[in-house]
């Protein structure tokens, strides 16, 4: 018999982050959590998809990311395409003491995180975002990816 995964009904998450060990970890906790994942590893591939128009409910970032865009630059320039799309950054390096650093109506996340924490954050701003009342401001959360048509195991796309 073959593995079986849950099949996602919820929003359209895409993740960025270069650790594949953490990208791995979260995007399954997603996906079981009911959200359609893509991952990219660096904020150029991640802005690129964004662009494609492809269909994203909301963004998780890191913010240090490779390539010389970090987390807090494509937010910002996510958000000039999609002006409300949600946004929750995580870092373990970085915590954000000046909330201007961020783009409007996101969230943070510490790491080391607990997924289920990712996954009702990230639900509760979408849910938020499709009413349309994006919450103010969130407060911090203590606490698949596509290439050539390629999908991995777990069945979440890598972009």
């Amino acid at each position: 018999m073959g593995e079986m995964h849950p099949v996602p009904t919820g929003p359209t998450v895409l993740i960025v982050e270069d650790e594949a060990l953490i990208a791995e970890m979260i995007a399954e906790a997603l996906q079981e959590q009911g959200f359609h994942v893509f991952v990219a590893s660096n904020g150029a591939d991640a802005l690129r998809y964004v662009e494609s128009g492809a269909a994203v409910d909301a963004l998780f970032t890191d913010i240090h990311l490779p390539g010389g865009m970090n987390g807090s630059e494509l937010a910002s320039r996510v958000r000039s395409l999609r002006s409300e799309m949600p946004v929750v950054y995580a870092s373990g390096r970085w915590q954000p003491t000046d909330h201007e650093q961020l783009v409007p109506s996101s969230a943070f996340l510490p790491k080391p995180y607990d997924p289920r924490d990712a996954g009702a954050l990230l639900m509760r701003l979408v849910a938020s975002h499709r009413k349309g009342a994006m919450p103010s401001s969130s407060p911090p959360v203590e606490g698949g990816r596509e290439r050539s048509g390629q999908v991995t195991r777990t069945a979440y796309r890598r972009i």
